[in-house]
């Protein structure tokens, strides 16, 4: 079984500032080190300043790729997301890894709080554009408005703002986001001004609420005193606009997952003009995808200043997670059991004691996880993290997608698909992998479901069982593709009827498809 697993990269999303946004996701949901009154995010649920890989930057990196490769060039590549993105300590690496892989500039969008830090100015320094926020200009209103964590003070984040102004050789763009009746008045914004001064940021921006805030009384300041008020600030200052840019490429198709529009208002609430922008789609096509998700308890709406936002419902976050509880609680019962064991004695014959065995989409890796009792080496992959979190501590884990493996060519004697295949989009993509990381005369081992038994027939129309889920259901066709790289055959296997399990090679009736056979060796180039 494969299932959906954490996307840490997402959209291209509408920006304000940045037009088109590839934007990348570098802590867990509301990790600051920040309480900000106005995040659109709501409250912050784990406020702290201890930096780590809170998401593994390798497989940041492969996500990346797979979206330069298959969507439009964004405008930019943006580190922001769910939280404050210096807190990840693997920020340099994605960032030199990002230098590596593409031209597209990268931006840093950050609460500021952390840049008085070296190690963090060092990290920071070959990105191409920050982007940090100052939100009041004296330490009271500093913490009634960004209610930091206990160990940050209003004067160490000032000085570090402008430490780190004055080392770094690219572009800052200073956001000043004001609040009426809070620091959108004269003797605050004097102080901010002054503080400013010192920073001496290439560009100020202003900014006020124009999105559901975490708390009510966040109100907006009106347009005609935010320009009226920039004139109070030193330097060149932009007034922040919502129009939305209407450069929708179209390479985009008319219809994108649901799960890419998911990702997108679990970072940020979005009016269906947003989406539409941010994802190529046209705006009519968007609201129907929003309606369907609205239906299905997957996105939900509220009204800020007139307009209308959708944002990811709490029950859309947990969806991975239930899913991965869902799965294994069933896969308890005495019948799962016995199919699991049933599809591992399929496997048994065509692999040798000790051999180093990769398998992937292994969701929860039950039956990896009774190879590796039986003494071979196994690596478990899927894109799902919960599923890997509740596989067995006898195998090693990667959570990373199956079309970009971030695994050493040649590594593994051999490479299972169990009953995971059918279920990805580009399946094709995921067998030319396998073929990479699989040895000279390895062996692939793909079990498909027959969707000609009458058993799966019935999991089909189940909207329950993640068979319902499955992509591609001709077990032929996906042989054919097989065969350009291996040397191949295919049987049907393991009868199911009235909860009984049996051997049979009927394809009424045999759920199992089973495809066995070896790496092809290289072409011959016809050099001697």
């Amino acid at each position: 079984m494969t299932l959906s697993g954490p996307g840490y990269v997402y959209g291209p999303v509408p920006s304000r500032r940045l037009g088109r946004s590839l934007g990348i996701d570098l802590v867990p949901f509301k990790t600051c080190t920040y309480d900000c009154l106005y995040c659109q995010l709501g409250r912050t649920t784990n406020k702290t300043i201890r930096r780590r890989e809170y998401v593994p930057i390798a497989e940041v990196l492969v996500q990346l790729r797979r979206h330069l490769e298959t969507g439009p060039k964004p405008d930019y590549i943006s580190l922001a997301g769910s939280g404050e993105p210096t807190l990840n300590s693997g920020i340099g690496n994605l960032i030199s890894g990002i230098k590596g892989m593409t031209d597209i500039p990268v931006a840093v969008l950050t609460n500021g709080s952390l840049l008085g830090m070296k190690d963090v100015q060092d990290e920071l320094m070959t990105a191409d554009l920050i982007l940090p926020s100052l939100d009041a200009g004296t330490a009271s209103m500093f913490r009634q408005v960004n209610r930091p964590h206990i160990d940050l003070s209003f004067e160490k984040m000032v000085d570090g703002l402008a430490a780190f102004t004055a080392r770094f050789p690219g572009k800052i763009w200073l956001e000043v986001f004001l609040l009426e009746g809070l620091t959108g008045t004269p003797e605050e914004i004097a102080a901010m001004a002054a503080i400013i001064r010192r920073i001496n940021p290439a560009r100020v921006q202003l900014n006020t609420v124009s999105r559901p805030p975490a708390e009510e009384f966040a109100r907006p300041v009106p347009a005609d005193r935010l320009s009226a008020l920039g004139k109070l600030f030193p330097g060149p200052v932009d007034i922040i606009s919502e129009t939305a840019r209407d450069d929708t490429p179209a390479a985009f198709p008319g219809r994108t997952p649901d799960a890419d529009i998911v990702a997108l208002l679990e970072r940020r609430p979005c009016t269906a003009a947003d989406v539409a922008s941010g994802l190529g789609l046209h705006v009519t096509e968007a609201l129907k995808q929003l309606e369907a998700l609205i239906a299905g308890n997957r996105v939900e709406t509220v009204m800020t200043g007139g307009r209308n936002f959708y944002r990811a419902t709490p029950a859309a976050s947990r969806s991975a997670s239930g899913e991965t509880e869902r799965y294994l609680q069933a896969c308890q019962a005495d019948f799962w059991q016995e199919i699991f064991r049933a599809e591992r004695d399929l496997l048994l014959p065509y692999l040798q004691a000790g051999e180093e065995i990769l398998s992937v989409g292994c969701g929860p890796a039950i039956i990896e996880g009774m190879l590796g009792d039986q003494g071979f080496r196994v690596t478990g992959l899927d894109r799902c993290r919960e599923a890997l979190d509740q596989a067995p501590t006898n195998i090693r884990m990667v959570a990373a997608p199956a079309e970009h493996l971030p695994l050493a060519t040649a590594a593994f004697d051999a490479v299972l698909f169990i009953a995971s295949l059918q279920f990805m989009e580009r399946y094709e993509q995921a067998l030319e992998e396998a073929a990479r990381v699989l040895r000279p005369h390895g062996t692939l081992l793909v079990l498909l479901l027959n969707t000609a038994s009458a058993f799966i027939r019935d999991k089909l129309r189940d909207p329950d069982s993640y068979v319902s889920t499955i992509r591609h259901t001709n077990v032929h066709e996906i042989e054919a593709v097989v065969a350009r790289r291996y040397d191949v055959q295919g049987e049907y296997r393991l009868g199911v009827r009235d909860g009984v399990i049996f051997a049979s090679d009927n394809p009424t009736e045999a759920v199992i498809y089973l495809i066995h056979g070896k790496r092809k060796p290289p072409k011959d180039d016809g050099h001697s």
